[in-house]
C-alpha cells in the first residue's frame, strides 16, 4: 500500500504512539510542526503554518500557473466563483472533442480535482469537470474556462484553522 501523508494533530504522548505504530510497519518520514521547532512545514505542494492563534494550510500555486499556461488564460477576466449554474447546466452538444482535445481537456480536469483536495473552493468544479472525462463533448470547455478565470483571480488559497480549545501542542506530518 501506498500513502502518500498523513497529517495529524493530538498529545504528544498519542502523538508518539502513532508514529510508533507506523514505524514498525512501514518506512517513514516525519516532520513535526509546533512553536519553537518548526513552525512551518511543506508537504505534496502544501505549506502549513503554526501562527499563534491558527494553524494555515496553502496549497501551492504551481497548478494554477500550469493550468492557466495550458490553456493560454492567464489575462483573462476573473470571476468571483469557480462554477457557476450556466457552465454547469451547458448542453454540451452532440459533437465530441477531437482526442487531442479530450485529453487537454482531461488532463486539466485531473489536476483541478488534485487542487481541490487542499482547496475547498475548487471542489464543486472537480465534480463537474469529472462527469464530463469520460466522453468530453465541444461544449464541455466551457465549464473548464470558468474554473481557469476563477484560477486567474485565485491562484493561491489558504484555509485557516484557528485555535478553540488547546488540545494539542504539536502537529505530526508523516509521509
Amino acid at each position: 500500500a501506498h500513502v502518500d501523508d498523513i497529517i495529524c494533530t493530538g498529545t504528544d504522548d498519542d502523538l508518539t504512539w502513532l508514529r510508533t505504530c507506523l514505524q514498525s510497519v512501514y518506512e517513514i518520514k516525519h516532520q513535526m510542526i509546533r512553536p519553537g521547532y518548526d513552525a512551518r512545514g511543506v508537504n505534496l505542494n502544501r505549506t502549513i503554518e503554526w501562527r499563534r492563534d491558527v494553524v494555515t494550510w496553502t496549497g501551492n500555486p504551481k497548478h494554477a500557473r500550469v493550468l492557466l499556461d495550458d490553456w493560454a488564460m492567464h489575462d483573462a477576466k476573473p470571476v468571483g466563483t469557480s462554477v457557476s449554474m450556466e457552465s454547469m447546466n451547458v448542453v454540451s452538444g452532440s459533437e465530441e472533442m477531437s482526442l487531442d482535445d479530450a485529453r487537454r481537456f482531461r488532463s486539466a480536469a485531473a489536476r483541478i480535482s488534485y487542487m481541490a483536495q487542499g482547496r475547498p473552493d475548487l471542489g464543486l468544479a472537480a465534480c463537474v469537470l469529472a462527469t464530463r472525462m469520460a466522453k468530453p463533448m465541444l461544449g464541455d470547455s466551457v465549464a473548464l474556462k470558468r474554473t481557469l478565470r476563477y484560477l486567474a483571480g485565485q491562484q493561491t488559497y489558504t484555509q485557516l484553522f484557528p485555535w478553540q480549545t488547546l488540545l494539542t501542542k504539536e502537529i505530526h506530518v508523516f509521509t
